[in-house]
């Protein structure tokens, strides 16, 4: 089993593009003064208790504020929680338009898979962390063109949208129109992959004083090494703000993505015989496509937005935010048996296999705030209530069993050899046969009280919040062709429900406290939180309703913000519980005796660690962020399932700096670099069949330059060279899928 070489990446069409667009501008534009394309102008914003303030430019990496922990806007040095913000800036430079990109900058955080459209892999301090839009759980994937800033908050807080994870959330805050009126097209060319991503957006004001608008179009298109792989994304997005008085607006936005990829798998597991079971991984493979090239997968998410905001006095604001969702999946792939393992003859058996999925969510928000003083106490009360009805309804469809002896049906399969594959090509009408259709309906509703008090003349801020929720399940309908029926176990099986389906209460709270040991520089922070993960789902064996998995965590730190707001930091220490973890039955199988439960209840899974961030501005040239964690999560219970938990890996950091000429002959020039590291994590336990996995440590290197100038007139240019993973690190990602390697990117920007 040797490692490929990684193939050589042609570099001279990237820098032969940058250094022509560069030679063509002027040396008279040199002495003028740089505009940054990225400086956003001044959102339109009625409650600015709910918003944040934008970063000046000179601070454009740097949030002082967020909305993550209060669901307000507050000063980070005034929640009892440890907060990272990315701001659009940041990403923009270094070019993180994935969330597995973001996420190596986050201390605590594991970044998962890159290219998947989903949000697996990704955990917080150990745990898979919800990732919100705008505070909402269904809605459209997070996509660069449109968000405005990552909000990313540890611990189990599920007091502030609901369902939540011991390791925290993730939250992205979209971009809302602008007073100013603002023009940008951005095209970037990546030297490796087919790399290319188009956008262009407007803002500003339709009529003065009263009517902005924002418009969006992105496209993004990429592959790998992978064989086959591609993928690529379509944005559109518009919204507008009406503002009907001083007191109230009404804003209204709608967004569709369509994604379109040609999927790629692992690589292919080592098998053996007597007893069959996997060794290790077929290197010699690393770069073939186990779903070859007819694997089709697209996916259309569509939204609407209506966000209204009202200030009933100086004192009492309220906002009602209601939002649709709907998502079309459909995919055809060839399915491989239990571990995509390669069979001792040096082949893989597959058997086509076709999904068709539609989801739809109505979803809303409400928040009442009060702000008052009694003596001299300041006092903050947020009443808010949440709900959110989704349907799913998911079929899968695979070719129609024949008969192979007088007693057994079985479905045709298709035997490939991955060193000269012949992919045949199966059309929809061959795959013909339901083999599982579900059709559910999941409602959820909740309301908190969330209390923040102010105390000796604000050096001490104090939180108690309180949140009830009742989630309930229907399934609708059901169909598996996966049970037995005597020796012929590939006719479906439909599994007979009432409708009634399930329902689970779920009580979280959150504690906590800030103190100004001296002033904002140096704040002392604890909180004490719970949350819960609704399982809502039956015991196929027992019929018994699974409890949700519920949570506890403890955290306390020290956080600040010095030289007037230049330098934010933040250290914390943490300890994290998941109880009523549904661990699966060994001993299950649609086989098993009636009464035989599909799940072990009362699991139990703890992390353990610290965590360090800071951002510094320090000076109008030079910005630095660093960050590193220690994450200790185990399974703790049962005894015999104790061992680390997947993904988790024990020690991460990163270290971002970027440097601007702002004087002298090369004023606009921009300098940047960052290395994150990653140590090594469980990919996977290992079983009777599959060997135990762990991936190793990986550091990557990325770096930009770049170069802003004002051209006669209000044009902007902004060009830059950016250098993903630098050294050509060769590594998995944690879907077991190579990742890409170097990849030189060229952009260029005009703003007007």
């Amino acid at each position: 089993m040797n490692h490929p070489t990684p193939p050589r990446r042609p570099v001279f069409r990237a820098l032969a593009t940058t250094f022509a667009l560069v030679a063509l501008v002027p040396r008279s534009f040199s002495q003028a003064t740089p505009t940054p394309p990225t400086a956003e102008p001044e959102d339109v914003v009625t409650l600015r208790e709910f918003q944040v303030s934008a970063a000046r430019a000179a601070s454009a990496y740097l949030a002082t504020e967020s909305t993550a922990g209060t669901r307000t806007g507050a000063k980070l040095t005034e929640t009892p929680y440890s907060v990272q913000v990315l701001t659009n800036e940041f990403m923009n430079d270094f070019q993180l338009f994935e969330m597995a990109d973001q996420l190596r900058y986050v201390a605590g955080a594991f970044s998962g898979a890159e290219d998947t459209g989903a949000n697996n892999g990704r955990t917080l301090r150990g745990f898979s962390p919800p990732v919100l839009r705008d505070g909402f759980s269904r809605a459209n994937p997070p996509n660069r063109a449109t968000v405005d800033r990552v909000e990313i908050i540890r611990g189990p807080v599920s007091t502030l949208y609901g369902q939540s994870s011991p390791g925290g959330l993730i939250n992205y805050v979209s971009k809302r129109a602008k007073r100013t009126p603002r023009y940008s097209l951005t095209a970037t060319l990546g030297d490796s992959y087919g790399f290319q991503r188009f956008a262009a957006d407007a803002t500003g004001p339709l009529v003065k004083d009263k009517l902005f608008y924002y418009a969006v179009y992105a496209h993004d298109y990429t592959d790998s090494d992978l064989q086959y792989f591609s993928n690529q994304k379509d944005l559109y997005a518009a919204g507008v703000t009406y503002v009907l008085s001083p007191r109230t607006s009404l804003t209204a936005s709608w967004e569709r993505q369509v994604i379109e990829s040609n999927q790629g798998d692992t690589i292919p597991i080592l098998q053996v015989a007597a007893p069959t079971r996997s060794v290790g991984i077929y290197w010699d493979l690393a770069t073939y496509n186990i779903m070859g090239p007819h694997n089709v997968l697209d996916r259309d998410f569509e939204s609407g937005n209506l966000l209204v905001e009202h200030r009933f006095a100086p004192t009492l604001i309220a906002r009602l935010n209601l939002q649709t969702y709907d998502k079309d999946f459909t995919e055809n792939q060839y399915r491989y048996g239990s571990g995509n393992a390669l069979l001792a003859g040096g082949t893989m058996t597959a058997e086509a296999f076709r999904q068709n999925q539609d989801e739809s969510a109505h979803l809303a928000q409400a928040d009442l705030l009060w702000t008052g003083q009694t003596g001299r106490v300041k006092h903050a009360l947020l009443l808010a209530a949440d709900a959110n009805l989704y349907a799913l309804r998911n079929m899968t469809f695979v070719a129609p069993p024949v008969r192979t002896s007088p007693t057994i049906n079985r479905r045709p399969t298709y035997v490939i050899n991955p060193f000269a594959p012949v992919w045949p090509k199966i059309p929809d009408a061959d795959i013909s046969q339901v083999f599982q259709d579900t059709d559910r309906e999941i409602t959820t509703t909740g309301a908190l009280a969330s209390h923040r008090m102010f105390l000796l003349d604000g050096r001490c801020v104090t939180m108690a919040g309180l949140r009830y929720d009742r989630v309930k399940n229907r399934k609708l309908s059901a169909l598996a062709a996966t049970a037995v029926v005597g020796a012929n176990n590939q006719i479906p099986v439909v599994t007979v429900t009432d409708g009634s389906g399930s329902s689970e209460d779920a009580l979280s709270y959150t504690l906590g406290a800030n103190y100004k040991l001296r002033g904002d520089s140096l704040v002392w922070f604890a909180n004490h939180s719970t949350g819960f993960e609704p399982t809502v789902s039956i015991d196929t064996g027992t019929q018994a309703v699974v409890p949700n998995e519920t949570s506890t965590g403890l955290e306390t730190g020290l956080k600040g913000s010095l030289f007037n707001d230049e330098l934010s930091w933040t250290a914390s220490v943490f300890t994290l519980k998941k109880n009523d973890v549904a661990l699966s039955n060994p001993a299950f199988s649609t086989a098993a005796l009636p009464g035989t439960p599909q799940f072990i209840l009362g699991g139990q899974e703890e992390s353990k660690g610290g965590e360090v961030d800071a951002r510094w501005n320090v000076n109008p040239s030079l910005y630095v962020q660093a960050g590193g964690s220690f994450v200790d999560a185990n399974v703790t219970d049962p005894v015999d399932a104790r061992d680390r938990l997947a993904k988790a890996p024990r020690y991460g950091g990163y270290l971002a700096t970027r440097y601007v000429i702002r004087t002298g002959p090369w004023k606009g020039l921009r300098f940047g670099a960052s290395t994150s590291y990653t140590s090594d994590y469980l990919f996977n336990r290992g079983t009777a069949t599959r060997f135990r996995q762990i991936n190793p440590a990986v550091v990557l290197h990325n770096a930009f330059v770049g170069y802003t100038w004002r051209a006669p007139g209000k044009l902007t240019h902004h060009v830059a060279l950016n250098a993903q993973n630098l050294f050509d690190k060769f590594y998995l990602q944690d879907s077991f899928r190579l990742a890409r390697g170097r990849e030189l990117r060229v952009t260029y920007t005009v703003a007007y």
